[in-house]
């Protein structure tokens, strides 16, 4: 790609390779690879005729996720008998629907593309809402759109190690892109939609 003019290439990094100050400090061998990654994108960039973007991701949800993320595996969990192990709950989430992000990818592509806007180089950006909810708050909106309980057990797992508590800004939000579907149109949403397995 680097080799080629005008070539654009968008990576994805993650809020996990910061602390709670926004000082890069990843948290796990997945997050340090991205970080590293977006160095190598960076000296192509800087060298060549590359332009290169990084999106720094938050908690990504959304309805027909097979990954069995949290807010996916709460739902379906609604209608067991069996109590969902949680943490105590105390940590911060920042929940985007998966629409907003596939949204600012396409905003980022458009930004790349601008050659009047931004020539050749390396940027990264955040799509980040701006909210910050507890798990624990989390869960109570949850439960309190839905119309029941959802069974949770808090304080039966420990807090992972180098837990973020409260994820920073560790960027600049991508310009022109704000998220357009709130938490709760995510949550009611999510409530609705069929849980997908990774067959598909």
């Amino acid at each position: 790609m680097a080799q080629r003019p005008r070539a654009i290439f968008i990576d994805t990094g993650t809020f996990w390779e910061f602390d709670d100050q926004g000082q890069p400090a990843p948290n796990s061998l997945y997050a340090a690879s991205k970080r590293a990654f977006r160095e190598i994108a960076a000296y192509y960039a800087l060298r060549t005729q590359l332009s290169s973007l990084t999106l720094l991701l938050f908690d990504v949800y959304g309805p027909g996720d097979w990954r069995n993320k949290l807010l996916t595996a709460l739902a379906a969990n609604a209608d067991s008998e069996r109590p969902f192990p949680m943490t105590p709950g105390a940590q911060q989430l920042v929940p985007v629907h998966v629409c907003d992000v596939a949204a600012g990818y396409l905003h980022a592509y458009e930004r790349l593309a601008n050659s009047q806007e931004v020539q050749t180089g390396h940027e990264v950006f955040a799509l980040d809402p701006g909210l910050r909810i507890s798990l624990r708050d989390l869960v109570q909106r949850m439960e309190t759109l839905c119309g029941r309980s959802l069974n949770v057990e808090w304080g039966a797992l420990p807090y992972r190690d180098n837990q973020i508590f409260s994820p920073a800004q560790c960027a600049p939000t991508l310009p022109g892109w704000s998220a357009q579907i709130t938490l709760d149109v995510g949550l009611k949403e999510l409530w609705n939609q069929p849980i997908l397995s990774s067959s598909g």
